[in-house]
């Protein structure tokens, strides 16, 4: 078992580093802990190969950068499309991976290997696909007068009675309350 012993950078830099890459794999549902570990591990050796060149870098950034560059180069890979850019490939195929239920069906297919893969998920993300509504058009609204043909006051006139009675009702209901407050109030300093 090979194992990960970075040249430079402090141990509690690099541990902090495998918790975000591991957190940002768990994000995508990565979640067979195994296959995740190995990912993160892969990773980590990248970004430890960058950071002897750059020691100031932090090795958390230069852990999701390498995270990031992986998983977009695969998705690449996996859905070759010249006509949509980069960042929106990506995020159609995480969007697939959720559709199709990728980590479910195929728990250690995420960022393997182009012979790794099976047909039947690459088919099934390429059956997935996004499509942009229509674009967007702005339009004004122009006020315009109330239409007052529709007869209302029946309708207003019984919204007001309602009204009226709620409010008489909790008029009375405070001034009772009130009463019985000064009477326990008078009985109270009497005894």
């Amino acid at each position: 078992m090979k194992i990960f012993k970075p040249e430079t950078g402090s141990l509690a830099d690099w541990n902090a580093a495998y918790y975000r890459v591991e957190d940002y794999l768990r994000a995508h549902l990565v979640v067979n802990k195994l296959y995740r570990n190995q990912i993160v591990l892969g990773l980590l050796r990248k970004a430890a190969a960058k950071h002897i060149e750059d020691p100031k870098q932090s090795p958390t950034t230069l852990a999701l950068e390498e995270a990031w560059s992986a998983i977009d180069q695969w998705f690449g890979r996996l859905l070759p499309r010249e006509d949509v850019s980069p960042e929106r490939l990506s995020v159609m195929c995480r969007v697939s991976m959720l559709m199709t239920d990728a980590s479910e069906r195929w728990p250690v297919v995420f960022l393997a290997d182009d012979e790794e893969i099976p047909e039947t998920f690459r088919s099934a993300m390429q059956a997935t696909t996004l499509q942009a509504g229509p674009d967007l058009q702005v339009s004004s609204m122009v006020p315009r007068p109330i239409d007052m043909s529709i007869d209302i006051s029946p309708l207003a006139a019984s919204v007001e009675e309602v009204w009226e009675r709620i409010s008489r009702l909790t008029v009375s209901l405070f001034l009772a309350a009130t009463a019985l407050v000064a009477a326990a109030i008078v009985l109270y300093l009497k005894s």
